[in-house]
C-alpha cells in the first residue's frame, strides 16, 4: 500500500533570511527570518543522514517520478510549497531534502485510517487523562512544570532558569546549536577559542587511572601528509608527555621563532629547581656548561710576561666566558702566590683582586668566576698573562684553562 506525503499548509521550501532582535521578557535575543523559495529539486531518503535514496515514487497524477519540485508560485500552487507524492510500498515515513541541503522528516498523511482507531482509543481515554490530570507525571523536578515558560522554542535552545521572573525558560546559548553530549565521543568544527574571565586554569587534561590512550592528539589533512595521507603531527600521551612527529618528510616538525627584540633565551631546559642548565640563545646558539669551549695553555716553567698566545673564538656567534683555573702539575710556588690574568682582545678579564691565583705551596687557583669582561665576541681572541710565579720557587707545568660557552 503506498501513502500520501507532503501537499499539506507546513510542507513549504524555507531558507533563512536576515538577522532579527526578538524582545522577551529575559531580554533580547537575535535569530533569523524565514524565506519561502520556490522551484527547488526534493529528493526522499530512508534516514536522516547516510541510508538509501527513495526513487519509486508516484506523483498526484499517479506518474511515476523519482524526484519533486516545490512550486514557483505561478499554478495553482502557492510559492515553495511542496506538491502531495506518494511513496514506495508500505513506507510511512520518508526524510525529504531541498536542494541537497539537511533532511527533514515527512510522515504519512493517514487521517484516512484514523477513523478505524477512534474506538482503540476510547478504550484508553480515562488511563489518558488521570496521567494528563497528574501534577508531574514524568517526575521532571521542575516544579510540577508550573514554573516553566517553554513555548515555540527556537534550534539549539536550553532550558534555564530564570531567577529574577523565577521560571524557567528557553534560552539561546552563544556558540552552541542542537544538543552537545560531552560524555560521547563526537566531533566539533570550526574554531574555538578557550578564555577565562580571570587569571585561572583555561583548560585542564587529565589522564584517568589505568588510562594506556592518548590524552590529546593532532592529526595533519591527508593533502599535508605524507604520501596523502592524514598523519598524527603530534599528541600528549597518556603521562602528558608531548610528542611531535612531521607531517610530512620535507616538513619542520617544530619551529619555535623569537621576537625581533629577543634577549631572553628562546628555549629552555631546568633542573628541578627551574634553573636553566641548557637553552638556545636568540641568535639560534645552543649552550650548555657540558657544551663549553674550553682553551687550555701550558707553561712548563712559568715565567712573568704577557701572553703571545691566541685563541680565537671559532664560532660566528659570541661566547660567554664563565670563569677560568690556573694550576701547577711540578712545582708548586713559594714565597708568594702565582698570578695570571685573562685578557680578551688585549683588555683584562679580571679585576686584579679576582684574577686566578695558586697560592704559595698550593695547585689550584680554583674557578675564578668573578669577571669583569663576559663577553667573546665571534673573531675575537684570548691571551693569558703571568703576573706573577712565586718569590722564592717559581711554580712549573702550568696549565691555565678558561670555560666559555
Amino acid at each position: 500500500m503506498r501513502y500520501w506525503f507532503c501537499g499539506g499548509p507546513a510542507d513549504y521550501t524555507i531558507t533563512t533570511g536576515d538577522a532579527v532582535t526578538i524582545s522577551t521578557p529575559a531580554g533580547s535575543v537575535t535569530g533569523r527570518q524565514s524565506v519561502v523559495v520556490g522551484g527547488q529539486p526534493i529528493t526522499f531518503w530512508s534516514a536522516e543522514t547516510g541510508g538509501t535514496l527513495l526513487t519509486d515514487l508516484l506523483d498526484d497524477q499517479g506518474t511515476a517520478v523519482q524526484s519533486v519540485s516545490s512550486a514557483t508560485g505561478t499554478g495553482t500552487r502557492g510559492l515553495g510549497q511542496i506538491p502531495p507524492v506518494q511513496g514506495p510500498d508500505d513506507v510511512t515515513e520518508m526524510w525529504a531534502s531541498a536542494g541537497n541541503g539537511p533532511r527533514v522528516r515527512m510522515v504519512a498523511v493517514t487521517g484516512w485510517r484514523l477513523v478505524a482507531l477512534a474506538s482503540a482509543l476510547d478504550t484508553v481515554s480515562a488511563k489518558l487523562d488521570a496521567h494528563l490530570a497528574a501534577p508531574n507525571p514524568h517526575a521532571t523536578d521542575l516544579g510540577d512544570l508550573a514554573d516553566v515558560q517553554a513555548a515555540t522554542p527556537l534550534d539549539g535552545q536550553l532550558l534555564a532558569y530564570d531567577a529574577a521572573a523565577n521560571v524557567w525558560r528557553p534560552v539561546a546559548v552563544p556558540g552552541l546549536s542542537g544538543v552537545a553530549d560531552l560524555t560521547s565521543e563526537q566531533t566539533i568544527s570550526g574554531a574555538k577559542t578557550f578564555e577565562s574571565t580571570d587569571t585561572g586554569t583555561r583548560v585542564t587534561l587529565r589522564s584517568a587511572a589505568g588510562q594506556v590512550g592518548d590524552m590529546l592528539v593532532f592529526w595533519s589533512s591527508p593533502s599535508q601528509g605524507e604520501g596523502g595521507q592524514r598523519q598524527r603531527t603530534g599528541y600528549f600521551n597518556e603521562k602528558g608527555e608531548l610528542r611531535v612527529i612531521a607531517a610530512k618528510g620535507n616538513s619542520v616538525a617544530v619551529r619555535i621563532k623569537g621576537q625581533p627584540t629577543q634577549s631572553a633565551h628562546v628555549l629552555e631546559q631546568t633542573d628541578t629547581a627551574n634553573n636553566a642548565v641548557s637553552w638556545w640563545e636568540p641568535n639560534g646558539s645552543w649552550r650548555a656548561p657540558n657544551l663549553g669551549i674550553m682553551p687550555v695553555w701550558t707553561l712548563d716553567t712559568a715565567a712573568v710576561g704577557t701572553g703571545t698566545y691566541r685563541i680565537y673564538n671559532p664560532t660566528p656567534v659570541p661566547l660567554t666566558i664563565r670563569g677560568a683555573v690556573a694550576s701547577c702539575g711540578g712545582s708548586t710556588p713559594a714565597g708568594s702566590a702565582l698570578i695570571v690574568q685573562l685578557r680578551v682582545d688585549g683588555a683584562a678579564a679580571y679585576a686584579d683582586a679576582n684574577r686566578p691565583t695558586i697560592p704559595a705551596g698550593g695547585r689550584s687557583s680554583g674557578i675564578a668566576s668573578a669577571l669583569a669582561v663576559t663577553t667573546w665576541p665571534a673573531g675575537s681572541y684570548l691571551t693569558v698573562d703571568v703576573v706573577q710565579v712565586g718569590s722564592t720557587t717559581a711554580g712549573s707545568k702550568l696549565t691555565v684553562q678558561v670555560l666559555a660557552y
